[in-house]
């Protein structure tokens, strides 16, 4: 069973994909690494990772849902935004992992065949706002972004003028959630966000679908929002894994808007 699939993407970046395709991202500077996000937890992650580099390993984690944190017991020292520690004891357990990992390999998928990591029994270190992490000769630094949870962190390679945006901006934003904002907070997050770190990047990664978006993509979600409080989006109903939610723009196929736009927003009609 092949559980990961590892593709270097730049100088310094690994991208790191496992079995229900959610990427984690491998960052090496000349004296350290750091993992951004975990996966689902189905193979031996840490194992994998100690193959590619030998380096002292810290594991940042953008967000606390089972697609990204479900490997975390397997390493030491695993850091996160507090806003999501209650949500990391509560929302990734096993059983949640094991939905998500059926949901995405489908009814026939065979999950008992398959190795789950366990859940983890230690706690974790803070990830604050703008904190920085010097890997000798590549600097990572943490951005808050909240919105799909209110400790939703990127990731910034200052040298390589990257983010990785994980669940924070992406083709399908999920706002429907209890822990998630209302738009027009989210709104006022990507606002913010463009405005204070909009000219320190150039190449968005994605932790779910296509590698990488246009940079365009922020200003799309600020426009987007302000459809949905005008009432001028489409307002289509969907489901995903038993939670109601409406898409604010016509899909020709999930993620990919019919109006040749990138980034949608997923959002409940009592969280404007």
């Amino acid at each position: 069973m092949e559980y990961f699939k590892v593709e270097t993407i730049s100088p310094s970046i690994k991208s790191i994909t496992d079995l229900t395709t959610v990427r984690s991202f491998l960052i090496e500077g000349e004296k350290a690494a750091v993992l951004v996000d975990t996966g689902t937890g189905v193979g031996h992650l840490a194992e994998f990772v100690k193959a590619i580099t030998a380096k002292p390993l810290t594991v940042l984690c953008t967000h606390a849902h089972p697609d990204h944190m479900g490997a975390v017991e397997e390493f030491g020292e695993v850091y996160l935004n507090e806003e999501d520690f209650e949500m990391a004891m509560t929302r990734c357990g096993m059983d949640r992992r094991r939905e998500y990992a059926g949901f995405i390999l489908g009814e026939k998928a065979d999950l008992d065949s398959l190795y789950f990591v366990p859940e983890r029994t230690r706690g974790y270190q803070k990830l604050s706002p703008d904190m920085e992490f010097d890997l000798g000769g590549v600097t990572v630094k943490a951005l808050a972004f909240p919105g799909h949870t209110q400790g939703m962190m990127v990731i910034l390679i200052k040298e390589e003028r990257s983010v990785i945006l994980g669940d924070a901006c992406n083709r399908r934003v999920f706002l429907f959630s209890e822990e998630s904002s209302t738009v027009a907070e989210y709104r006022k997050a990507c606002y913010e966000f463009q405005a204070a770190y909009g000219d320190l990047f150039d190449t968005l990664y994605m932790s779910h679908g296509p590698l990488t978006l246009d940079y365009s993509l922020i200003q799309n979600m600020i426009d987007t929002c302000d459809d949905i409080l005008a009432g001028k989006d489409d307002r289509i109903e969907i489901d995903f894994m038993g939670e109601r939610a409406y898409l604010a723009k016509k899909e020709v196929s999930p993620g990919t808007r019919e109006d040749g736009k990138i980034g949608n927003i997923a959002y409940a009609l009592h969280k404007l």
